[in-house]
C-alpha cells in the first residue's frame, strides 16, 4: 500500500493584555508550525467478497445482499421552511441590515439540507467500503436524468453526483477476503 501523509500548516494566534505595575501592554502572539502526519490504511475484514448497488429514489440503495438503505429525503422535508425563508429575503429592502440576516438564515437552512445528504450518503460509501473487497455501482446518468422536468427535483434530492466510493476505498483499504 502507499504512504499516504498529510500536511497541515497550524497557525495559533492569541492576543494578550499584560498590566504591569504602572501601565497596560497589548499585542497579538502568532506561532505558525509546519506538521506532517503520516498513516497507514488499515485493511478491515470484509463480510462479503462483492456486492451489486442499485440506486434509486425511493431507497438510495438497494444492495445484492438485500440490504436497504433509506433515502432521507432532505429537500423535501425543508421545502416549506426554505420557501418561507425565501419569501422573506424577497419582501425585505436590498441592502439592509435585516435582507443581510435573512439571506444568511436561508444559506444555514440550505447547508443543514446538503449536511444531512452528506452524511447519508457518507455512511453508505462507508459501510460499503468497510464490508465488502469489491462494489460494483449502477452507472446512471444523472445529468441526462435531471432534464426530465418531472423527476429532477426528487433525483436532485438524492445526491447522486455525490455518491463516491473511492475516497473510502483509498482510506479504510482493500484486501480480498
Amino acid at each position: 500500500m502507499p504512504n499516504n501523509s498529510i500536511t497541515l500548516l497550524l497557525t495559533l494566534k492569541n492576543r494578550f493584555l499584560l498590566r504591569n505595575q504602572s501601565y497596560w501592554c497589548q499585542g497579538d502572539l502568532t506561532f505558525e508550525k509546519l506538521c506532517k502526519y503520516e498513516f497507514q490504511p488499515k485493511p478491515t475484514p470484509k463480510k462479503r467478497s462483492f456486492i451489486g448497488v442499485d440506486v434509486g429514489i425511493n431507497a438510495l440503495a438497494t444492495c445484492s445482499d438485500g440490504t436497504i438503505f433509506a433515502n432521507v429525503k432532505a429537500y423535501k422535508q425543508a421545502k416549506k421552511r426554505l420557501t418561507r425563508y425565501q419569501r422573506r429575503i424577497k419582501k425585505k429592502e436590498p441592502g439592509s441590515k435585516n435582507r443581510a440576516k435573512a439571506v444568511k438564515k436561508l444559506a444555514k437552512a440550505h447547508k443543514k439540507v446538503a449536511d444531512i445528504r452528506a452524511d447519508a450518503l457518507h455512511k453508505l460509501t462507508t459501510w460499503l467500503a468497510k464490508n465488502h473487497s469489491t462494489i460494483v455501482i449502477e452507472d446512471l446518468n444523472v445529468s441526462g436524468m435531471l432534464k426530465n422536468h418531472k423527476l429532477a427535483s426528487a433525483i436532485a434530492d438524492c445526491g447522486f453526483m455525490s455518491l463516491s466510493v473511492s475516497y473510502h476505498i483509498s482510506v479504510i483499504g482493500m484486501v480480498q477476503s
